[in-house]
């Protein structure tokens, strides 16, 4: 039997030595219809292999590197095909659909694709392990996804960070930050979304944010982005204490009886385990408001183990479309997603005043400077008040304001290789996750890190050109320093809530801020008399 099974292989090794001017010719079948003739092949060259030691022996004896073996493979080993030289794996009639390889990213879909293509509000949330290290590729995913709330968990950052560091263009941004060695949370909103913050009793060591979310034609969405550190003990308390606080007075302003709520983030227990004491006390506890969890797929996948300890909680499921986990490469985590059923939202396009020398003439800005009338600045007995009025006067005529429209952007210094590079690690982490093989997963560590290499290399390379290029014009330069330096930008106000109920609109929450403050002092005098 042993010999039965010994397998022959034959190997095609080509020798220099060989002097002999008798050649063999080996028809040999290709990807084409008919039988392709190799070139010649010396006599003496072919050597017969009897058995697989002798084979092993071989193959160390010529390369360095370790043959990689497939258990799920279609044979006990795999070939290396540089020792046959042109020879295809597969001979046979030609196919247009071919096996797309590891490397070969032509036909593969971005993963977030998925998400991009729900309907409704959509929701996503991910464990990051530090927001200020990964913010630029974080805005990379933003244009891929395009959703409606992002929250984050291990945000890893403090108030020695600006929130203008952490900018996402048309979002909002909330953070309840711990320190940069761990914890935090934020929460990037849509900023045409109307939306107002809730401010539940919270402890000190307790890491949540909650929203009061409004569509048109539907009830409130109260929102909540938790994180939950594995040594908070009490957070089943403290979760409990948060909803009875919010509730009452959701349901009071809304005259409803219950309200819709979703929660999502991460809770540090495991779904897969059903059965522990833990997950049967979380149950009892979510169950009281009503809450059922919808991930079911593994959101933390590892050589060693895989759990599902990221959550969305809710108490309509049947109001949500989509939900799902999408394998990313930001974090050990996976990022879990959702979609709420709602009417479309149209996006609001950002605009900009600047103003446009593109249509400038010299000549025709001659003769305008000569019919205007200068009196009013020659006049001015004030120096800002004739620059005022000089300026009113000059720039309309060479530099009129014009609106610009804003559109969402890649960060400057990612280029094409690094794309290309970003979707490699991609599907090199999904076939780890899914094949739980030590040789994938050491593939998928090796391609992350050279990605991570990448993006600073290409971060300082950015930068370095930038100020480079601009250092001998000042003007150039600060206009440089301020692209690459972070702005400032404010949250603009969506929602006011006020005694008489909810302000939405702009006019309308002009108004009521205004009459607040108008009034503030004699409401004040008021009390003390």
């Amino acid at each position: 039997m042993a010999q039965a099974l010994t397998i022959i292989i034959v190997l095609l090794v080509w020798t220099s030595t060989t002097t002999s001017t008798e050649d063999i010719t080996l028809p040999m079948p290709c990807c084409g219809n008919g039988v392709v003739d190799l070139e010649p092949i010396p006599p003496g060259s072919i050597c017969i292999i009897s058995s697989v030691t002798e084979f092993d022996k071989h193959l160390k004896a010529k390369y360095s590197r370790p043959i990689p073996y497939y258990r799920n493979s279609n044979c006990t080993f795999q070939l290396d095909l540089c020792e046959f030289g042109d020879i295809h794996p597969h001979p046979g009639p030609a196919r247009n659909n071919t096996n797309v390889g590891l490397d070969d990213n032509s036909s593969y879909p971005s993963p977030y694709s998925i998400i991009k293509d729900a309907k409704g509000l959509k929701f996503i949330s991910l464990n990051i392990c530090s927001l200020y290290k990964k913010i630029d590729e974080l805005r990379l995913i933003v244009l891929e996804c395009k959703p409606d709330v992002i929250s984050l968990m291990e945000t890893k950052i403090n108030d020695s960070i600006c929130s203008t560091e952490l900018n996402i263009q048309n979002y909002d941004l909330y953070r309840r930050d711990r320190t940069r060695h761990g914890g935090g949370i934020a929460v990037y909103i849509r900023s045409q979304l109307q939306y107002t913050v809730l401010s539940p009793r919270l402890p000190d060591s307790s890491e949540t944010m909650w929203f009061n979310i409004s569509l048109p034609c539907t009830r409130p969405i109260i929102f909540g982005a938790v994180y939950r550190s594995q040594i908070e003990g009490d957070f089943l308390i403290t979760f409990e204490g948060i909803m009875h606080d919010i509730l009452p007075e959701i349901n009071n302003n809304r005259r409803r009886s219950t309200a819709e709520i979703i929660c999502m983030g991460d809770f540090n227990y495991d779904g897969l385990k059903r059965n522990s004491s833990e997950w049967k006390e979380l149950e009892r506890t979510m169950s009281t408001f009503q809450l059922n969890q919808i991930i079911t797929k593994p959101t933390r996948v590892t050589e060693q183990s895989k759990s599902c300890i990221d959550h969305v909680w809710t108490n309509n499921p049947h109001l949500y479309s989509q939900w799902g986990v999408v394998s990313c490469t930001l974090s050990d985590h996976s990022m879990i997603y959702t979609a709420r059923k709602s009417v479309k939202l149209k996006a609001k396009a950002t605009f900009i005043e600047a103003r446009s020398y593109r249509k400038f003439n010299q000549t025709a800005f001659v003769q305008d400077l000569n019919k205007e009338q200068w009196q009013s600045v020659f006049d001015c007995s004030n120096v800002d008040q004739a620059w005022d009025n000089f300026s009113d006067i000059l720039l309309p005529i060479c530099a009129p304001i014009k609106k610009v429209r804003v559109t969402d952007q890649q960060p400057t210094w990612i280029d094409e290789e690094y794309l290309e590079l970003r979707r490699t690690c991609q599907k090199a982490r999904a076939k780890a996750e899914k094949t739980s093989e030590p040789e994938d997963w050491a593939r998928a560590k090796m391609l992350r890190n050279n990605l991570n290499y990448r993006a600073d290399k290409l971060k300082s390379q950015y930068i370095n050109d930038s100020i480079d290029n601009s250092k001998n014009n000042p003007g150039e330069l600060w206009t440089t320093l301020k692209t690459l330096l972070p702005g400032k930008k404010q949250n603009s106000i969506n929602c006011l809530s006020t005694d008489n109920g909810t302000v939405t609109s702009e006019e309308d929450i002009a108004n009521t801020v205004n009459t607040f403050f108008s009034t503030v002092g004699q409401n004040l005098a008021s009390k003390f008399n």
